[in-house]
């Protein structure tokens, strides 16, 4: 047997405190096209695979579950934006950041893998 076809339509799981949370994108009624992931991927997301991650006491320390419904924290996402000006590259003071999350893409379908720590809030078995 293949590995190709043992894993074919299987969302592999996620080692340690890693979360696989779905990467739904909000409809937009312009045909306006935005380039951020902030703007392109909706902030709260339903959690697909999450890893057993660590224990401190017995109890698992990644609070959420598969189906939990998660706020993501952007701010963990932020990435400096680089221009072709160096003087503007050296000013620290200028909004030149965005969001680049961190996309995976399993049988053609995006996911976006996250810790525990770029969950804001969570819901647990809401759907």
């Amino acid at each position: 047997m293949s590995v190709k076809k043992t894993v074919e339509g299987i969302i592999p799981e996620v080692p340690f405190n890693g979360i696989l949370v779905s990467a739904h994108k909000p409809e937009r009624k312009s045909s306006i096209i935005l380039t951020t992931d902030a703007d392109t991927y909706e902030e709260v997301q339903e959690v697909i695979k999450a890893g057993p991650g660590a224990t401190y006491g017995g109890n698992p320390v990644t609070p959420v579950e598969i189906g939990d419904i998660v706020v993501l924290n952007y701010k963990n996402f932020l990435k400096r934006k680089l221009t072709n000006s160096i003087k503007d590259d050296l000013d620290v003071t200028a909004e030149s950041h965005q969001v680049e999350l961190p996309i995976t893409v399993f049988h053609n379908k995006e996911y976006i893998r996250i810790t525990d720590r770029d969950i804001l809030y969570y819901w647990k078995g809401v759907k």
